[in-house]
C-alpha cells in the first residue's frame, strides 16, 4: 500500500525553507486584540535541539509507524514586554523509545503603568514529527496520529475597572487575556510539487479568557473603515488536571487525494502555550488588569503520550 522513504528522507528538512513555529502561524494567530484586524506573524525565540529521521521500508496493508521512526524536533519561544514574565520550568524533551513528550511553562501580566511596549508574557514550547510516504496505490487513505496527553493547566484574568477609549486614533482598546493550551494537528506535504494539503483534524485543550474594549479605524486605498466593541470570553479564572485522549486524522480522499508517483512528507506538531495579557493602549484604564497562566506536561508523571500512527 506505501512504504517509508529510505533515499534522502533521512533529515529532518522543513518545505520550502519554512519551519514548523512559521506553519504555526498558519493556525494559532496571537489573540491579542480578538475583534481586530490582525497579520499573521510569529515571535519568540526558536531553538531545534534534537533531530533524527530513521526511515526503512514497511509492509503492505495497514502499517503503523513506529515513534522511533519519526524524524523529531523540538523548540520552545519565551517573549515578554512591559512588566510581564514568561518562564519555561521544563525544556520540551521528546523521547523516542517511549514516543513520550514533555515540557512545561507560564506566563504572568502584572498591573503595571503604560509604557512603550505592551505588557504580555508568552511561553510556547513545540514537538515537530516527521516521516516520508510512498503510497503504492492512489485508492483512498486514512491517516491517524493518536494522542494521550495527561497535562495540569490555570489560569486567570483580572479585567480594567473601567476603560475610555479614543475613537480618533488608529487603535484604542484595553484587554487582558489568559490562555493555557494543547494543541494539535498534522498534514501532508507533496514533496514534488511543493502542496500542502490534507490538514487533519485538530487536537486541543484550550482553556481561554478574555475581556477587550477596544477601536479601531482601518485605512486601505484612501478608504478608512471603523471598527470596534466589547468582547468577553470565559470566566475569570480556572484549573484543569488531567487526560484525554484525541486523534488528528487525514482523510486522503475524493479530491484529497494521493498518488502512487510522488513523496508526501507527513508532518505531525503538537504545541504547548501559556499566554497572558494585560494591555491599556491609547486608553484610560482604572483598576488593576492582570492575567497569568500556566502548562505542565513535565512534571509528576504528566506529558503528552504518542499512542500510535497509522496508515490505512
Amino acid at each position: 500500500m506505501w512504504t517509508l522513504d529510505d533515499t534522502g528522507g533521512r533529515q529532518w528538512r522543513f518545505p520550502s525553507g519554512e519551519n514548523e513555529r512559521t506553519k504555526m502561524s498558519e493556525f494559532k494567530v496571537r489573540k491579542r486584540g480578538s475583534g481586530r484586524i490582525a497579520a499573521l506573524g510569529t515571535g519568540g525565540v526558536a531553538m531545534a535541539i534534537m533531530a533524527l529521521m530513521l526511515l526503512a521500508p514497511l509492509s503492505a496493508g495497514v502499517v503503523i509507524i513506529p515513534a522511533k521512526k519519526l524524524g523529531a524536533t523540538v523548540s520552545y519561544g519565551v517573549t515578554t514586554g512591559a512588566c510581564s514574565h514568561a518562564h519555561q520550568a521544563v525544556a520540551p524533551h521528546w523521547a523516542a523509545a517511549t514516543g513520550q513528550f514533555k515540557t512545561a511553562g507560564s506566563a504572568i501580566s502584572p498591573s503595571c503603568p503604560p509604557g512603550p511596549s505592551q505588557n504580555y508574557g508568552q511561553w510556547d514550547a513545540q514537538l515537530g514529527l516527521s516521516a516520508v510516504l510512498h503510497f503504492k496505490t492512489g485508492t483512498s487513505h486514512n491517516i491517524t496520529v493518536a494522542w494521550k496527553i495527561t497535562m495540569a493547566s490555570a489560569w486567570t484574568a483580572t479585567p480594567y475597572t473601567s476603560c475610555a477609549l479614543n475613537y480618533k486614533i488608529a487603535i484604542s482598546e484595553c484587554l487582558v487575556t489568559a490562555d493555557a493550551e494543547v494543541f494539535g494537528y498534522a498534514y501532508l506535504y507533496d514533496q514534488n510539487n511543493g502542496s500542502y494539503f490534507n490538514f487533519g483534524s485538530y487536537v486541543t485543550m484550550s482553556n481561554y479568557t478574555t475581556v477587550e474594549n477596544y477601536s479601531q479605524n482601518y485605512c486601505y486605498a484612501g478608504t478608512c473603515t471603523h471598527y470596534g466593541g466589547n468582547y468577553s470570553f470565559g470566566g475569570p479564572s480556572g484549573s484543569f488536571s488531567g487526560t484525554f485522549m484525541q486523534n488528528s486524522t487525514i482523510g486522503a480522499f475524493g479530491t484529497y487525494a494521493v498518488n502512487n508517483v510522488d513523496s508526501y512528507q507527513l508532518y505531525i506538531v503538537l504545541f504547548a502555550l501559556a499566554d497572558a495579557e494585560a494591555i491599556v493602549e491609547g486608553a484610560k484604564a482604572t483598576g488593576h488588569g492582570s492575567a497569568s497562566a500556566s502548562v505542565n506536561m513535565g512534571t509528576l508523571g504528566l506529558g503528552a503520550q504518542l499512542v500510535g500512527v497509522t496508515v490505512a
